[in-house]
Parts: structure tokens; sequence; C-alpha cells
């Protein structure tokens, strides 16, 4: 019997494994991603028009009904310049959280904040991710040189969140600059508990380190969000967010900041004028206003995360962790499933999840399906069963 092939290698930060199990077949690349299914069309079985990519966490709800007319209505807006630094969407977002305009630092996109917060850091100082995290945060501070250290969460815990744990090890850290957390987590969609999340404010503050929190899934969460609230008596804590993934716009490339006005100033620096254009900025006004959307889809995912999380616990040969957010994460327990036939076989039904080998803390045993549609979902949950049996 020709040897299956186990491990992972990282090849140019993509992921490659053995697509028939064995050690001399081809390999194949994976995404650093989701939401890249071109790549898997050679795998296929047809056209990828009907092809269902849970590798991506969008609103399975679909963009806002209002999307289509609040485009065509600013298109007469591109044959001028926007404002360059987004003015009118930071005013409507201080009436919105009940804060100031200057509160709010505008982007294209959240990636590009993301890549701007190491500014923020002296050369000497260092950084500590808490992972698992989004890749883009490690990357942007090794790409200016700047050390990093990883906080790695235990998945046979939930990758639950302890302070007695966490506050020794930060105090190891010499020079300290800061702290990028999850909230909720990726991959994992966990939530942190309100006292961890204020006694690590109290840290920061304390020893002036920025506490950089990613709130890229709070929305999707059921969870009263305190943070954007308190953020004037937090002067090194910033927020990280994005219209893309709750309003399901991905393409239209819409991010934003919360924090102090002074942090605002110093970051804003580093962002190009009309890095948001017209019709980014009247998408964006737009999806404020959408309170009945944000409304029903909570109220849905709270419903059909639950029915997908009970379906995927009765395969004996997964474990489900728990999840606040709008995607499941799970891991193969039978080690004679191997990751990449799972991945062969969902190809034929042409579905498409998203491996998490590439999380610190986690390996290719790991994988996330964002949740989509209850239809949707349910073909999911029988294309699984027909490939772990």
């Amino acid at each position: 019997m020709e040897e299956q092939l186990e491990t992972i290698r990282t090849i140019d930060n993509s992921f490659s494994f053995n697509l028939e199990g064995k050690s001399k077949a081809s390999t194949f690349e994976f995404p650093e991603h989701g939401g890249d299914p071109a790549v898997f069309k050679p795998y296929s079985n047809g056209s990828l028009d009907n092809l269902l990519d849970f590798s991506v966490c969008l609103n399975p709800m679909g963009p806002p009904e209002s999307l289509a007319h609040t485009i065509l209505g600013a298109i007469h807006r591109t044959g001028a310049y926007p404002a360059p630094f987004a003015n009118s969407l930071k005013l409507r977002l201080g009436d919105y959280f009940g804060l100031k305009p200057e509160n709010f630092l505008v982007t294209h996109g959240s990636t590009q904040l993301i890549y701007t917060l190491p500014e923020l850091w002296k050369p000497s100082q260092s950084v500590c991710i808490i992972a698992p995290c989004f890749s883009e945060y490690e990357k942007s501070f090794e790409l200016r040189g700047i050390e990093t250290h990883f906080f790695l969460l235990d998945p046979e815990k939930d990758f639950d969140l302890r302070w007695e744990v966490l506050e020794p090890y930060l105090k190891s850290i010499e020079n300290l600059g800061g702290v990028i957390l999850g909230h909720p987590a990726s991959p994992s969609g966990t939530l942190c508990n309100k006292d961890l999340i204020e006694k690590l404010l109290r840290f920061t503050n304390k020893n002036q380190n920025f506490l950089i929190v990613d709130e890229t899934f709070i929305d999707f969460t059921e969870q009263e969000n305190f943070l954007p609230e308190i953020i004037h008596d937090n002067p090194y804590l910033i927020l990280i967010r994005t219209f893309s993934k709750f309003f399901s716009i991905p393409g239209i490339r819409l991010g934003y900041g919360i924090m102090n006005p002074s942090i605002q100033k110093q970051l804003e620096n580093f962002i190009p004028p009309w890095s948001a254009g017209s019709i980014e900025l009247e998408v964006g006004l737009m999806c404020l206003d959408e309170t009945e959307y944000m409304k029903e889809t909570r109220k849905f995912l709270a419903k059909e995360r639950a029915r997908i999380g009970d379906l995927l616990n009765s395969f004996s040969t997964v474990q489900l962790f728990p999840s606040d957010s709008c995607s499941l994460l799970f891991k193969l327990t039978d080690n004679s499933i191997y990751p990449e036939t799972l991945y062969k076989n969902l190809f034929k039904e042409n579905i498409l999840i998203r491996n998490c080998g590439n999380f610190r803390g986690l390996n290719h045993r790991f994988f996330r399906v964002g949740i989509r549609t209850k239809d949707e979902n349910t073909s999911l949950i029988n294309a699984l069963k027909s490939c772990l049996g």
C-alpha cells in the first residue's frame, strides 16, 4: 500500500497536500485565506457557478436589499472626488456609537488598517498575538521587523483564555508594545468574557501598551458589546471593524477603527487620502441604517448555528468547538480519515470548506465552515455524511 501523505508543508504562504493521499501523486496548494474557489476548479465536477463556498464567513442572508439601489444612486457621485478622509461616514459612525467623528478611522477594508498598526510601535518594542488569530496581524508586524510573540490557546480547552495564565506571560515579554486579541476569535468564533477584557485593559493602560481588539465578527454575536462606549476611558484601546462580513459585501472594501482621537491622528498620517470611494461611503451609510436586517441576521444565525452544531456533533469522527459567530470549527478525530481525502470528496460535491492548518496553534485536521442558508447547510451536512461515514 502506498504511503499516505499525513503532513502539510508550507510553500510560499500556501498549504500543499496530496489530493490522492499518496506521496508520489501531484500536490495541490491551498490559498492562504478562504474565498478563492477558482483554484479548486480542476478538481470540481463542473462549473464553479454551483459551488457552495463555506470557506468564507459572510452573512448568509446576502447583502441588504437596498444595496443595489444605493449603488445606482451613488453613481453620479463618481464624477467628483469624495472627501479625502470619509468625513460623512465618520459623522454617521459617531451618531451610531455615541462617539465623536474623531474617534474613527475609515480605511480601504480592515486589512489596510491592520497593516498600518505597526506604525504605533517603536522598533525596540514587541507585540503579543493571542492565537489562533487572523494571520495578517502577524504579517504586518513582521514586515516592520517587530518581534512577535504568540500566546497559544488550547483547542482541548475550547480556546478558553484565562487571565491567571495570560498575565504572567505578558509580564515575561521584554519591551511589550501591545496585545492583539480576536473578539470573537478567528477561526474558533469564541468570545472573551467581559471580566477578562477589563483586566487586560487595566494591564495595558497601566503599562502604556496598546490593546488591539479585532471585532470584525462581533456583529454576528448576540453579546452586548461594551467596548466602544468605554473608548474614552482607555487611551490605548483600538477596535478593528469592517462592513464586509456582516453585510456580505466583501467586494466593497470598507473598514474602520474606533480609537482615542490622539491615536486616530497618528494613524491617519499613514492612510492615503481617498481610501474610501464615493460608492463605498454611500454603502457604509446605508449599512448603518439596516437595523431590521441586523436583527433578522442574529435571529437566524442563533437558530441555525445551534441546528448545524447539533448535526456536526452527531458525527463520531469529528470534534466540534463552541462558537458565538457565523462559522463553526471542527477537528477530524479519526486518524483513518485524511484531511486531503475529505477535501477531494467535497470537491466532487461542489463544496468548499476552509482548512485551518495555517493558523498558529492548529494543524491540518482542523476545518472551519461558514454558516450559509438552511438548505445549503443541509447540503453540507449530507456531503459530510457521505465523506465521513
